[in-house]
C-alpha cells in the first residue's frame, strides 16, 4: 500500500481555516461556551484558537491516555489528569480536541465532564473519522487517513524512523 494515500498532512494555511470555519459553525449556532476544555495534548492548538475567535478566556485541559504511537491504540482509554468540579459545575463547557477516531476518548472525557454536573457540554473538533462511535457536535471534514497536523511534524518523523515504523503503518489495515 502507497504511504501517501494513508496519510493526510494538514499545512498551517488549511488547519487555522478549518479551525476558523468551525468557530463560525459554533457562532452560527449561537452557542456561547463560559469555559473550553481542550483534550491534551491534540486539542490545545484547535482550544488556543477558538478561545480567541469565540471570546472565551478560561480553558481547562484534560489529559487522556489512548494512543501509544502512530496507528497503535492502547486497550483502553483512560483518564490520566482531570478537571475539578469547580472548573465545569453549572457552566456552558466546550469540549475540543483535534481529532475524532474511534470516539473512545470523547465518551471518556464527556463521562468525566458529567460528572461534574455542568449546564451543558458540547464538543468541537475540526476532524472526525467516519467510523467513530460518537459524532461531535461540531466538525468540520470527515476524513479517513491518518492526519499529520502541523504541530506534530517532528513527532510523526520519530515515530515513522523507528525500525519497521514505515512498514507498520503502510501494512495496518483499517
Amino acid at each position: 500500500m502507497d504511504l501517501g494515500q494513508r496519510l493526510r498532512i494538514i499545512s498551517w494555511k488549511e488547519y487555522f481555516r478549518d479551525v476558523t470555519y468551525l468557530a463560525d459553525k459554533i457562532n452560527r449556532d449561537g452557542f456561547k461556551p463560559h469555559v473550553l476544555v481542550a483534550v491534551a495534548r491534540g486539542g490545545l492548538v484547535p482550544a488556543r484558537i477558538l478561545s480567541d475567535l469565540l471570546a472565551v478566556d478560561l480553558i481547562y485541559t484534560i489529559t487522556v491516555k489512548a494512543y501509544k504511537g502512530i496507528e497503535k491504540r492502547s486497550t483502553e482509554t483512560y483518564i490520566l489528569q482531570g478537571l475539578e468540579q469547580k472548573h465545569v459545575y453549572n457552566k456552558i463547557v466546550l469540549v475540543v480536541d483535534d481529532i475524532v477516531d474511534t470516539g473512545e476518548t470523547l465518551k471518556e472525557v464527556l463521562k468525566h465532564i458529567r460528572s461534574f454536573k455542568p449546564r451543558e457540554v458540547r464538543t468541537a473538533v475540526p476532524y472526525v473519522k467516519p467510523w467513530s462511535k460518537i459524532k461531535p457536535d461540531y466538525y468540520v471534514k470527515e476524513v479517513q487517513e491518518w492526519v499529520v497536523f502541523p504541530y506534530e511534524m517532528y513527532e510523526t518523523v520519530r515515530e515513522l524512523s523507528n525500525p519497521g515504523g514505515l512498514t507498520k503503518v503502510s501494512e495496518n489495515k483499517r
